[in-house]
């Protein structure tokens, strides 16, 4: 993923400002530190109003674009034989997440030039410096941008290269592309070229001690249980801080909100669920009510906090499985459509799996996230109910 964002510095920067969703296109550099996913760094112009909406920091996702191309049906060789082929559109991009801010030093912000310029200017054989233009003119320049910086606390990488077609058809699909001559084309050809020599040159034929094996049926289907239940959790966590923080019709959030709130890392999700009692109360009746200290406020305050802990518990949960080896070697399998783990034969030809975390353990994880949400939901319904009471309790 470093390599890709190193390739395509120029980043998509999302995130929320107070008209909404608000985009920018801008060059990043990747620093290495701090681990493990770094810091990118760059500058925007002081009359962006980006500046003034990050002032504080803010929740940002980073979009980094690598080669894509339009794969043709009629490049598949398997369509004389079926004629069961559609088109598909093959890429591949990183998201980056992390809290956005802006870097007002002018030491900082010269040597960010610097690096972003010489990462650049590598690639060319007469290459150009930033100390190469008067100095005069560099601070003038410099006077009108300001650095924004943000610490990678997540890091996702998202590709479609064909994986999930038969070697056959992957190499017919890259003589597709170096025949097309369209933009991106040869690019994505070279990546699908390289991933189909790995895949044809892996472990399993270099060393008769490995081979592939499919992942039992029960540990697959409770490992997709574990991302559907999470999802159902981050779904109920939305709907909750929509319907209470920003209502649309009937109480249903608007699908902009939605959406935005969508696109927040799930930590931020779960202190502005917290939050909601506290921020409520300086709102007009009903929602003045909680400001009342009695019982059942007090306790309407206590189920939304436990329900966030037990939130950040299920992420936690969540991510220990997640990037834990064995699914790592899943990922970076060939076609991921099937489960697979690179598994040592053992002397009596035996295959014993290296790495494999029990379908107990997911199973586990699934019921704490489970709980978290039926805490949320009930939590949520508990202050819906005190803030409008039914007809027959009045």
């Amino acid at each position: 993923m470093h390599q890709l964002i190193r390739a395509y510095p120029l980043a998509t920067l999302v995130n929320y400002s107070l008209c909404g969703l608000n985009a920018n296109h801008i060059p990043l550099y990747l620093s290495e530190s701090p681990t493990p996913y770094g810091t990118l760094q760059g500058h925007i112009a002081r009359a962006n109003p980006l500046l003034h909406e990050i002032a504080g920091g803010i929740d940002s996702l980073v979009i980094f674009h690598g080669p894509s191309s339009y794969i043709s049906p009629s490049w598949y060789s398997t369509k004389q034989e079926t004629g069961k082929v559609v088109p598909t559109w093959n890429y591949i991009v990183v998201h980056a997440y992390g809290v956005l801010s802006v870097v007002d030093n002018p030491t900082w912000l010269r040597a960010q030039l610097d690096a972003l310029t010489n990462r650049q200017e590598a690639l060319f054989d007469e290459t150009w410096a930033v100390s190469d233009s008067p100095a005069d003119y560099i601070e003038n320049i410099m006077q009108s941008i300001v650095g924004v910086e943000m610490v990678i606390t997540k890091m996702l990488g998202k590709w479609k290269v064909s994986q999930n077609q038969t070697t056959q058809n992957q190499i017919s699909v890259i003589s597709g592309l170096k025949a097309s001559g369209h933009p991106g084309s040869e690019s994505m050809a070279a990546l699908m070229e390289n991933k189909t020599t790995m895949q044809t040159n892996n472990d399993i034929n270099a060393n008769p001690k490995f081979e592939l094996l499919s992942f039992p049926d029960s540990l697959a289907t409770t490992l997709g249980q574990l991302m559907v239940q999470f999802q159902a959790l981050e779904s109920t966590l939305v709907f909750a801080i929509g319907r209470f923080l920003h209502p649309g019709i009937k109480d249903v959030p608007p699908p902009l909100t939605m959406a935005v709130l969508f696109e927040l890392p799930f930590a931020t999700l779960v202190k502005l669920f917290a939050k909601i009692p506290i921020i409520l109360q300086g709102n007009q009746l009903p929602y003045s009510r909680l400001k009342e200290d009695n019982e059942e406020t007090r306790q309407i305050t206590a189920d939304f906090i436990n329900a966030a802990k037990m939130c950040t518990a299920s992420e936690e949960r969540r991510n220990q499985l997640m990037h834990s080896n064995w699914l790592t070697n899943l990922k970076n399998q060939d076609d991921d459509s099937v489960m697979r783990v690179k598994s040592r034969v053992t002397k009596k030809g035996v295959a014993s799996p290296l790495i494999l975390e029990s379908v107990s353990t997911v199973t586990i994880a699934i019921e704490t996230i489970k709980a978290a949400n039926h805490a949320t939901f009930c939590a949520s319904a508990r202050l819906n109910f005190f803030l409008f009471p039914s007809d027959d309790d009045q």
